[in-house]
């Protein structure tokens, strides 16, 4: 029998958007899109989609288009979900199709097997991505059903960085779209900031519609001093170039006159804990590269270096008011063991590995003082333990689109892309934890007409209109096939 969320112990108090949204897709089963502003719990949603639903015995796919963003949700890469690379995108789809079901029929028996597929990040999703899934799905599921009729759920907001496309960006673009959504749900309440001065600002500044008040309160920013750095914490620095972000960490810990510690990434293919088995070879990196097939992945794979005094963020949700994104400094190193494990073996028995290394000790912006562990990412059949820090003098915009920043120094001087300064904006927990590098103008803030249109517009409104057209396209190649 089903069960309905009433059934279901809730595991925290969700917003009333929230709610709908959950009882959509749980309880009716719908196909949606989850859109809404940086910091209103989108990934939340998510997370409490795949408990549900892991609960129930039903199995779900969650990806996203960058390798940090699904690590962030627990899921994987869209690529490697899709066993996609660039040589096999270039084929046709019908040889794509053809391929997998005569060379890889256990990924088929995979795809067969799925009740759900969440994709989040789906603004930089290219529409023909999309398309591409679709069709394979279908024939590999041999359902001709949109997504071979798996229950889709789409997250993301389309304000925010868009796909590298310049002729199609988005996926509302696309015609599978139309024919896959039943519903969009618009998320409201904010999570990650509460000063509503704030928040007003950057709800405006997402739209584009900042006004000179908010551009003399974002450049009273400039250069000002924030109260973590009494502690000896820098705030980190958003770049929009990769090449700014590996030149500033790079010198800021060759600048470190303290010992380099590495720890290496360790690796597992097997499924049970008790049968660990790990390997730095050549090959298993490449597998796991192989896996990724995102550019990001690169420094998820190399091994990390840390010295005292190191600037480092953590990569995952700790607990004691830290999450993925905190910011603190390496103060000391501690012989193998961590205060947290027992907390994670009681989450899995398989999350930390034990090592009897020296661990980094870190002391975070909220105070508090924590010995870091190895922290286990899950890729498709790929295990990697990965110490749960990283260097972070300075990121990308781009990989900062699924974190919250607790210290943050901004640079939107060389922003290419609509949606970037907003991004960057919207990382940060709360006004008085931002530093902007320059002053900004009202140009900063980049927004693609096209995106305005399709929040401008009720979804039900657009989902007719495209209805009413394909009904009159169908209606004309009819009368023309007659015709002929």
């Amino acid at each position: 029998m089903k069960r309905s969320l009433e059934d279901e112990k809730p595991t925290k108090l969700w917003s009333a958007t929230q709610s709908r949204v959950l009882t959509s897709v749980l309880e009716k089963g719908k196909n949606v899109l989850i859109t809404g502003a940086g910091g209103v719990g989108k990934s939340e949603v998510i997370k409490e989609i795949v408990s549900k639903m892991k609960d129930r015995g039903l199995k779900v796919a969650v990806v996203a288009q960058t390798g940090i963003a699904a690590l962030t949700i627990g899921g994987q890469t869209l690529w490697s979900f899709m066993h996609f690379n660039m040589e096999r995108i270039e084929h046709s789809k019908e040889e794509i199709v053809a391929e997998y079901v005569s060379k890889h029929k256990y990924w088929c028996l995979e795809f067969q097997s799925l009740k759900t597929l969440i994709i989040d990040e789906v603004s930089m999703v290219e529409p023909q991505i999309l398309e591409l899934m679709d069709y394979i799905l279908q024939m590999t599921r041999r359902d001709y059903r949109p997504f071979g009729g798996m229950q889709l759920v789409l997250v993301g907001d389309f304000f925010q960085l868009p796909a590298p496309n310049k002729i199609r960006k988005y996926i509302f673009h696309s015609e599978v779209f139309w024919k896959s959504v039943e519903e969009m749900h618009d998320l409201k309440e904010m999570w990650r900031q509460n000063n509503k001065e704030f928040i007003s600002l950057l709800h405006r500044a997402r739209k584009g519609e900042q006004t000179l008040e908010d551009i003399k309160l974002l450049n009273s920013r400039v250069g000002i001093q924030l109260e973590c750095e009494s502690r000896g914490i820098l705030p980190t620095i958003l770049y929009s170039h990769n090449e700014d972000v590996d030149k500033k960490n790079a010198e800021a810990l060759e600048a470190l006159d303290t010992q380099r510690m590495e720890y290496k990434v360790k690796f597992g293919t097997y499924e049970s804990f008790s049968k660990k088995k790990f390997d730095n070879s050549e090959a298993t990196l490449l597998k796991l590269l192989k896996t990724l097939n995102l550019g990001d992945s690169i420094d998820f794979i190399k091994h990390p270096e840390f010295k005292i005094g190191a600037q480092v963020m953590l990569c995952y949700n700790l607990g004691h008011g830290l999450v993925n994104g905190s910011r603190g400094v390496i103060i000391d190193y501690s012989e193998g063991g961590t205060d947290e494990e027992e907390k994670f073996k009681k989450k899995s028995q398989e999350s930390i590995y034990p090592s009897n290394e020296k661990l980094p000790i870190v002391r975070f912006v909220n105070g508090k003082v924590i010995k870091i562990p190895y922290v286990r990412y899950t890729m498709e059949n790929c295990y990697a333990w990965r110490i749960g820090i990283k260097l972070c003098w300075a990121t990308s915009i781009h990989k900062s689109q699924s974190l919250t920043l607790d210290a943050c120094e901004v640079e939107l001087s060389k922003c290419f892309d609509a949606g970037m300064a907003y991004v960057a904006l919207s990382r940060i927990n709360a006004l008085e934890n931002l530093r902007l590098k320059s002053p900004i103008t009202q140009n900063a803030f980049q927004v693609d007409q096209e995106v305005i249109k399709f929040y401008d517009t009720p979804f039900a409104i657009q989902k007719s209109l495209w209805i009413a057209k394909k009904s009159m396209v169908e209606e004309m190649k009819s009368e023309t096939e007659l015709y002929n």
